[in-house]
C-alpha cells in the first residue's frame, strides 16, 4: 500500500529532496504555501504531513493547527520540517498538534525512519478506532433486543396477582 504524503515547502529545492527520497515508496503532493496546502488536502486526504515552519502566508504553526482543526485529519500525522533548530520552536509545535520535528539539513536515513514509524502510527490507531467503533456498535446492537425481554420479565416478576 502506497501511502500519499503532502510536502509543504516554499522552496524548490527542499521539495525535490524529499520527493527524490521518497517518491519510489509513498505518493507525493507538494505545495509551496500554506493556502495551497490546506486547499488540497480535502481532496488529497495524506496519511502525513511534512510541514515547513517557515512559509510565506502562514507560518507552519498555524498550519498545523488548521489541520487538526479540519474533519477527518484527526489522525493525519504531521511532521514539522525546520531550518532553525531552537528547542523553544518544538514545543510550540507540538502545542500546535505537530507528531514531531525534523530540523534542514536532515539526514535521509533518520528522515525515512520517522516517516515509516508515523505512518505505522496512524495506521495503528485507525486499526484502534475502527475496532472500538465496532466493539460499540456490536454491544449496542446485541443489548437492544434484550432490553425489551428485560423489561418484560420485571413487568412479569412485579405483578404479584398473575400467580393466583
Amino acid at each position: 500500500m502506497r501511502h500519499r504524503i503532502l510536502v509543504v515547502d516554499d522552496d524548490a529545492t527542499n521539495r525535490q529532496i524529499i520527493e527524490q527520497i521518497n517518491e519510489d515508496e509513498h505518493l507525493l503532493a507538494t505545495a509551496g504555501t500554506a493556502a495551497e496546502a490546506l486547499a488540497m488536502l480535502p481532496r488529497f486526504r495524506p496519511d502525513l504531513v511534512l510541514l515547513d515552519v517557515m512559509l510565506p502566508d502562514i507560518d507552519g504553526f498555524e498550519v498545523c493547527r488548521r489541520i487538526r482543526e479540519l474533519e477527518g485529519h484527526r489522525f493525519t500525522k504531521i511532521i514539522l520540517v525546520s531550518a532553525r533548530s531552537a528547542v523553544p520552536d518544538r514545543p510550540e509545535g507540538h502545542r500546535a498538534g505537530a507528531d514531531d520535528h525534523l530540523t534542514k539539513p536532515f539526514d535521509h536515513d533518520e528522515f525515512r525512519a520517522k516517516v515509516a514509524v508515523f505512518l505505522r502510527l496512524k495506521q495503528t490507531e485507525e486499526v484502534d478506532r475502527l475496532k472500538g467503533d465496532l466493539l460499540r456498535l456490536l454491544s449496542h446492537e446485541t443489548r437492544t433486543p434484550l432490553n425489551g425481554i428485560l423489561v418484560a420479565s420485571r413487568l412479569l416478576l412485579d405483578r404479584s396477582d398473575l400467580g393466583q
